[in-house]
Order: structure tokens, then sequence, then C-alpha cells
């Protein structure tokens, strides 16, 4: 694990996160009020995440009203709590008989386990494992019957939505009790699923994409718990579907109206934030478990398109879906489940960077920052970045172990780039320190690092028109690096939006000028120009210059287009 300080892309979507958004919410009419009557019968709010996410930041960042907002929170939470320990919102008779009552239950025995990790707060710990107890309780099959109330099964189509495997996984974890782990492997059937994928279908599960990424993880999370490095067949699965059948969007997503889809419809309710943001979190325990650097491709992808779009420019609104085309549209609460998990996901964003273990320091993500890793039970280091990735391929890294020491220094270099260079102290890894062999997708150098060592990764990073299949046949979309281009109307005053969206207007793959500076979508933004061209009502020849934005405009409304020359597209180097 990393902890550590953002700046750059990274550090801009994070500080508007906890600036322009949590500190800016309601907690207590909005997220606390339905804690305290304990009125509900059927609402959700997804306190837990929002919380986690405000626990996390605060501990990162040091903020004091975040630390403040943090004790409130908490304290109010904690107040609320009925005699017999439920933490919940709803009336009785209903508590722990409805999805959505056990589903904010349980997450936030994972928001309240992180508080516990991060804040060395025992009081958090403490109603944690108060409410596992209950929901042990509660929701043993035995006591459900013996009350005539219809048992939870392992066939339940809502299992992996509730967060509760994943709690229960985490309760055992670290209070090494082993009954939590018990109820998930047996009760919850986790150890044993094994389900396919179906597309366009909610329920049950396998229909729904964050619930079966939710599902795969906790189920990864718990073989490692067991002592066991094998990746279940449902996380394969997942990722054969998204990259091996190309299901996976060019904006480094996937999902329709919550569900798995692999036609490339790109308009309409596609790319759930939610969904989201458990593919990036799955794919980083998979790298820190040894996997390929194309994961590492994809969760930048991911992070620098869909979960940038997903946020307003000051950080105040988030989108439920994030489409390639057609209007984008906020969502109107502050509270639920997208809100909460972008939140989530996003303040997990410093711990993402690098990881350490075994003698191996991972860099995955690049960004201006610093951040320290533990390598091995007594190494740690201190890995500072100065870039301005995405805007250039050029990153310089300092590395600062505690003592002069062996280990492997991975690096992962994006597919894209097509010879990235390292030096290690101006000095060419080839006639120096030599590159060793290590995991696919990365260059691993093995050595002795003392502290000042500076390591430079240079890599290109051309402009390229990623090929559309499927629904988007004949199409493209254009790229730099891990970020996309759309087409915002109100960029480019004058131009018949309808035309260019409806694909009248056929673009030059070879007129792209740029990068410009661009601030419109973020601080340090870019954008460029391209040429388009068609044949007006007339028979004559007709040529535009459009101004194509960061994805993460809020008023981009297309992102693929037809090209003059479509044999100048490639094949998204995502898919392998």
């Amino acid at each position: 694990m990393s902890s550590g300080s953002l700046s750059g892309f990274l550090g801009n979507l994070y500080r508007r996160t906890w600036g322009g958004n949590l500190l800016a919410l309601d907690w207590e009419s909005d997220f606390l009020a339905p804690f305290v009557s304990k009125s509900e019968s059927g609402g959700y709010v997804g306190l837990g995440k929002s919380f986690e996410a405000l626990t996390r930041m605060a501990h990162e960042t040091g903020e004091a009203r975040l630390l403040e907002r943090r004790r409130f929170v908490l304290d109010t939470l904690i107040g609320a709590r009925e005699p017999d320990g439920y933490l919940g919102t709803f009336a009785s008779p209903s508590r722990y008989e409805r999805l959505w009552d056990v589903h904010e239950v349980a997450y936030l025995v994972l928001a309240l386990l992180a508080d516990y990790e991060l804040h060395a707060d025992d009081v958090p710990l403490s109603v944690a494992r108060e409410t596992g107890d209950l929901l042990l309780a509660r929701l043993d099959a035995a006591t459900l019957e013996q009350a005539g109330k219809e048992p939870w099964g392992t066939v339940s189509p809502h299992l992996g939505l509730l967060g509760l495997d994943r709690a229960m996984v985490a309760l055992s974890r670290i209070t090494g009790d082993e009954r939590y782990a018990r109820f998930a492997r047996d009760r919850l059937g986790l150890e044993a699923w094994d389900l396919g994928i179906v597309e366009g279908r909610f329920e049950p599960i396998e229909g729904h994409m964050y619930a079966y990424l939710e599902r795969a993880l906790a189920q990864l999370e718990l073989r490692e718990l067991d002592g066991s490095t094998d990746v279940p067949p449902a996380v394969d699965r997942a990722l054969a579907y998204l990259l091996g059948d190309r299901a996976l969007l060019v904006s480094g997503t996937c999902s329709i109206e919550e569900c798995w889809h692999s036609d490339q419809t790109v308009s309409g309710d596609i790319g759930e934030t939610c969904a989201t943001a458990y593919l990036i979190r799955l794919l980083w325990k998979l790298l820190r478990r040894g996997g390929a650097g194309r994961y590492g491709d994809l969760m930048e992808r991911a992070i620098h398109n869909t979960l940038a779009a997903a946020q307003s420019p000051d950080g105040r609104r988030l989108r439920y879906y994030v489409p390639l085309e057609g209007e984008r549209r906020y969502w109107e609460k502050d509270t639920y489940c997208c809100p909460g998990n972008f939140r989530r996901v996003v303040s997990e964003l410093p711990n993402m960077i690098a990881a350490g273990g075994g003698r191996e320091l991972l860099v995955n993500l690049y960004a201006e920052s610093s951040v320290s890793v533990r390598i091995d039970e007594d190494i740690v280091v201190e890995l500072t970045q100065r870039t301005d990735y995405p805007n250039s391929g050029l990153v310089d890294l300092e590395i600062n172990p505690d003592r002069p020491v062996g280990f492997t220094l991975s690096l992962r270099t994006p597919g894209y780039a097509a010879a990235p260079r390292v030096t290690v102290n101006g000095i060419e890894p080839q006639d120096g320190p030599a590159p060793d062999g290590g995991r696919d997708g990365f260059i691993a150098i093995r050595r002795e690092w003392r502290r000042g060592d500076h390591v430079r990764l240079e890599v290109e990073m051309p402009w390229r028109w990623i090929r559309g299949i499927r629904r988007q046949a004949g199409r493209s979309a254009l790229a730099r690096g891990p970020m996309l281009y759309c087409f915002n109307p109100h960029r480019n005053p004058g131009i018949d939006a309808g035309a260019v969206c409806g694909g009248e207007y056929a673009l030059d793959p070879q007129s792209v000028e740029g990068p410009f500076a661009d601030e419109g979508p973020r601080p340090g933004g870019t954008a460029c120009r391209v040429t388009g061209q068609r044949t007006n009502t007339h028979g004559r020849d007709e040529r535009v210059e459009l101004t194509l934005t960061e994805f993460a405009d809020p008023d981009g409304v297309a992102t693929y287009f037809p090209l003059v020359d479509p044999s100048s597209a490639v094949d998204d180097e995502l898919w392998g």
C-alpha cells in the first residue's frame, strides 16, 4: 500500500472531489437525518460509501474541515444507534429484511473499518464488529426460518449488490474472527460462486455489471484471506468478456442501464459510475497480484475519461451515467449509490499510484505526486514523480529508500507507447543497470537503489484514431495517450452540430493539430483542431475546422466520427 499527495490531472480530480463536493454536502439533512429518525421502509441513502470517501480524504489531506466533518458524521451515526445496536434507517419490523437495508448497513461496516485502519480509533471497529454480529444473527438461516421469514440463500440475485460479502471478509481480515469469513464463504455461497455473464438483464446478478464485479472482487479477497493466489473464474470471465470479446467501450468502461452489453452502443444510459468504480478497483487488485500492465492501461483510460467526465468542472455535481454520444445528465441528488461510489474510488486514487511487496516497487499511474510505499516489512521507499502527464509522456521519478537496498522497480509502459525510453541517473539501462524480465507491460529494473536516484521515463504520445467496431463500425475515436477527445457544439460556433454528430462530415486523420492549452474541462487541459469535409446539397465540397476537447468536457456530445481515410485507424490497444 502507499500513501501520499497528488497534483496535476489526478490531483485536480481529487481536490475538487473533497473541496467542491464533500465539503459542500448537507451531511446532516441529506445523509444523517434518516439514520436518526429510522422511519424508512424502502429507501437508500448510501452514507457508508460517502463516509468512507470522507474519512479517507480527511486522513490523506489532514484538512481541518474534513477532519471536523468526519468527526461529526461518525459521532452522529454512532449516537443514532438503537439499543440493540441497529445502525440503519429502517423502521421496525422491516430491518434486515429488505435489500436496501442490508446494502446500507454492509457499506457502513466497510466505512467504519476503513476509518479504524486510518485513524486508529477503536470505537468504529467496535461498532463495525457489533453490527457484523447482528447481521450474523439476523440473517442466520435457522433464525429466519423459525420466524417464518424468507431466508437469504446462495441464489439471491442481489447478493453481490449488497456489499455484505466484502464487509464480512473485511471484518474477518481485521479482527481475525473466522465466523465472518465462514458466513461469507458458506452462508452467502461466496467461495463456490461461479456465474456466467448474461447481457441486458438486470436480475439475477450475472446480468448486472456492478454487482458482478463487486462479487468477483469479494471472492478474490476471500481467497487472499484463505492464503490462495488463484484468480477466480468469474474474474477471468469478466476480463475476457471486456477485452477478449471487445465489449469494453473506448472510454474505458462498459454497461448499459447498469447491465453488461457488447454491441458498442454509446448513447443513452451508458457507463454506470458504480460499474466503472468497481472495474478500476478490481483491476488494481489484479495488478498488485502480478497482473499485466494492460490492466493499468485500462485503469488510466477509465480514470482519465469516464471517471473525470462523471464530475462537473467545479466538482459539485456528479453523473450516474457517462455516455459517449448525446447529452450527459447530472444526477439530481447527492445521495444514492453512484455519487457515493464515485467519491469512494476517487478517495482511493493516491493508493493506486504505486504498490510494493516482495522487494518490488510497482509504478502504475503517472501523476505529479509524492507517495510512501512499503516494499518489504522493514523497507519504505519515498517515490516522487514530476510530470505533466497526460499532457506529455515525460515522467521524472526520484527514488528515496530509507536505506540503500536492492529491489526491482517496475514501470508500467502504456500499450499505446511503441518505444518507451528509460534512463537511471542519466544512463541508459542497457549501458548500466540492465532491465530484467518481469511482468508483461512493465520495464523492470533491478539494482541497489540509494536516496536521490533518478529515473526518467519517456513515452511518445502520438495522435491515434481508434477504430470503432459493431455499432461504431466505420467510425473512429481520437486519442492521445490515455485521453479521448470529443465534439462540443458550444466550442464550435457556426458549425452545424447536427451534421457533425450525424456523421455528415468525414474528418481528415492527417489534419490533427495540437495539443493546445484548454482550461475548459480542467486546469492544464488540452484541445486540438481537425479538418472535416462533406459534399453539400449543391454538390460542392465543404470544409470545416473543428475543435475537439477532452472527453471530460461537460458539453461533449460526440466521440466517434467517420474518416476520409478509414485505413488510418488502429484497433484499440487495450483489446490486445
